[in-house]
């Protein structure tokens, strides 16, 4: 286990080839993709491996295929954190986000995976603003919870229940107009380019 040892980054380029000669050599699996923090400016000594496996849609695996799988990849890269995700089943943020920053490792037929990318582009396009708005509202309620019914140092008891009630401030405005707004890295459900078939 990476905790019973010296943290130090993992590497799994010396195995990256045979990695690949395995995953083509699986009938069931379309595409293979390399993505996470591991080979970006984020890797730290605290990264796994993450790698996302595309199937067949005829040759979906179960809990048995799925963890001999990772068994057999963590075996080939060397390395015991190693996490194996089924790209047909995740969410369609987590689909975009491996088709746009993932780094491709086998892509056996390019028609197939064109039409899922595909539809996993549309889906996401149709589906983003709804999630951006969700994030924003899911975050000015995290901050108002959290952040702005806590008291400062010094007040008194009478701003901390004034607060509370939700009274709004004198102006009748936000009192705290910059803490709203951004976009939260809160992860949310989404749905996926799978769930239309």
């Amino acid at each position: 286990m990476r905790a019973a040892r010296r943290p130090k980054k993992v590497n799994i380029e010396p195995n990256i080839e045979a990695l690949v000669r395995y995953l083509e050599a699986q009938n069931d699996i379309l595409a293979a993709y390399l993505y996470g923090s591991y080979g970006t400016a984020h890797q730290t000594v605290l990264s796994d491996i993450d790698i996302t496996l595309l199937f067949y849609r005829e040759r979906r695996p179960d809990l048995r295929r799925l963890l001999s799988l990772e068994a057999d990849i963590a075996s080939i890269c060397g390395e015991d954190d190693v996490n194996v995700l089924v790209l047909n089943d995740a969410d369609v943020i987590l689909q975009h986000r491996v088709l746009e920053t993932g780094r491709v490792l086998v892509e056996k037929e390019p028609a197939a995976v064109s039409d899922f990318r595909e539809r996993v582009f549309v889906i996401y396009g149709d589906f983003e603003p709804f999630y951006r708005a969700f994030c924003r509202d899911y975050d000015r309620v995290l901050r108002e919870a959290f952040v702005c019914d806590r008291p400062r140092q010094g007040e008194g008891q009478d701003k901390l229940s004034q607060t509370q009630s939700g009274a709004s401030s004198p102006t009748g405005k936000d009192s705290n107009p910059g803490l709203h707004g951004k976009v939260s890295g809160v992860p949310c459900g989404s749905p996926s380019a799978t769930d239309l078939h």
